[in-house]
């Protein structure tokens, strides 16, 4: 038996396995060793590898697989690997057998899956006056007690279906029941997603989903919250991330407490009031988070709305600045030589300023005191930006956000947005 180089084995696994359709260059594992080692053979020349050896190979497999369009949303790479170290063990029978046909079968099975997955989750601060709300794929219902009992019959029927003792069916009733009772039970309101994947990515893909879809509803709350308080919507662990608690001792023993982030938090309320005033808006949103083939505008319409949403939630006027400006940003960057402080100010005021010239140059001047202000904060200098700049800010930000989503399928890019209003710029007459 020849043995190459260690280093020439693994070249070789990490190319055969990856491309395992080149039928003139099949990997062969003929024999797996009782020390692990696995003898393996090309045409007439043979060789030994370890499994580690093995392992690493598929690694690479792994990531090409998980990175492929048609699965990417499907399988996260934790069971692509899974499989395939199944299968790897599959050849330490020590008979000989064939790595390419098992390779093609899973191929096979990835590409013929179609397994569908509902992720419930629980949501906090979500207050629903209408029996469902609908967003972005996304339906929402309220943690009550009929929602919890029918989530519970679903479990049952599930448990009585496993392969196991009776024993253990027990333990996973109980343990549904306290999952279903006194973990959602004790949110607001559960988000339902249907994904058509493996659990494990069924929950980071919904999970997505889901928080795309809170990130939509928090950058609406400064439009839609008659409330001076903040709202405190998200996912579990947001909420307690938002606010923390300050305990002050005193020499004479006493202690006070203090809750500096949180303000009051209030719950965020859909009712019909709100469906029929926002409707419109969610409707266009819904279709761009949804969408499969997202145009670059769209991808970063949901980014925009993902900072904005991030200032609504904040309670530091500072971020909330930041967060704002970066949001202006992701839709507005003109390349034309420019100060970035007069050519996205330039561009808001095109996107959404009054007829009146007066008006609209105290919108430029606004947004470039803005400017200003975060130039202040990235560079480490004093800047306390007020109450009514962070309200007007917030207002600005999202009528280009929505004036944007008006007009996306006309200009799909953020660069053909801007030549656009590059002409609209030198287009524009004089008012002597």
């Amino acid at each position: 038996m020849t043995c190459k180089k260690q280093g020439n084995h693994l070249g070789y696994i990490q190319k055969a396995v990856a491309t395992i359709k080149d039928k003139n260059k099949p990997l062969n594992p003929a024999t797996v060793m009782s020390d692990g080692m696995i003898e393996c053979s090309n045409g007439g020349e043979s060789y030994v590898i370890s499994g580690a050896e093995a392992v690493a190979a598929f690694r690479g497999l792994t990531s090409n697989l998980s990175s492929q369009p048609e699965w990417r949303g499907k399988f996260s790479e934790k069971y692509i690997s899974t499989e395939l170290r199944k299968i790897l063990a599959g050849l330490s029978t020590g008979t000989p057998a064939s790595l390419n046909p098992r390779l093609e079968e899973f191929i096979k099975f990835l590409q013929e899956f179609k397994g569908i997955c509902e992720l419930v989750m629980p949501i906090q601060g979500l207050k629903l006056e209408v029996e469902a709300f609908h967003l972005g794929g996304i339906t929402f219902r309220s943690a009550d007690q009929i929602q919890l009992d029918q989530l519970s019959e679903r479990a049952k029927k599930t448990i009585q279906t496993l392969k196991c003792s009776d024993e253990d069916k027990e333990y996973w009733r109980d343990h549904s029941r306290e999952v279903i009772e006194d973990r959602l039970g004790a949110f607001d309101a559960l988000a339902f997603s249907e994904t058509v994947a493996e659990v494990n990515q069924a929950r980071i893909s919904s999970s997505q989903s889901i928080g795309m879809a809170l990130s939509v509803l928090k950058f609406l709350t400064p439009y839609t919250q008659d409330l001076p308080e903040y709202v405190g919507l998200g996912l579990p662990g947001e909420f307690a991330m938002a606010a923390y608690s300050s305990i002050v001792f005193s020499e004479d023993g006493s202690f006070n407490t203090d809750f500096p982030l949180a303000g009051r938090y209030l719950p965020f309320k859909i009712d019909d009031q709100f469906l029929q005033r926002h409707g419109d808006a969610l409707e266009s949103l819904s279709e761009i988070i949804v969408s499969r083939s997202r145009s670059e505008i769209e991808e970063r319409i949901l980014v925009a709305i993902q900072w904005a949403g991030r200032a609504h939630s904040d309670s530091q006027p500072q971020q909330q600045v930041l967060s704002l400006m970066t949001a202006l940003e992701c839709l507005l960057n003109p390349t034309n030589g420019k100060p970035l402080r007069i050519g996205v100010s330039e561009s808001a005021v095109l996107l959404v300023g009054s007829e009146g010239l007066e008006e609209r140059l105290k919108l430029f001047h606004f947004l470039g005191s803005m400017y200003d202000v975060r130039s202040k904060i990235i560079h480490g200098g004093s800047a306390e930006p007020s109450d009514s700049d962070i309200a007007n800010l917030q207002q600005v930000v999202g009528a280009v956000i929505m004036r944007v989503v008006g007009i996306r399928h006309k200009y799909a890019t953020r660069k053909a947005l801007e030549a656009h209003l590059e002409r609209a710029r030198i287009g524009a007459k004089a008012d002597l």
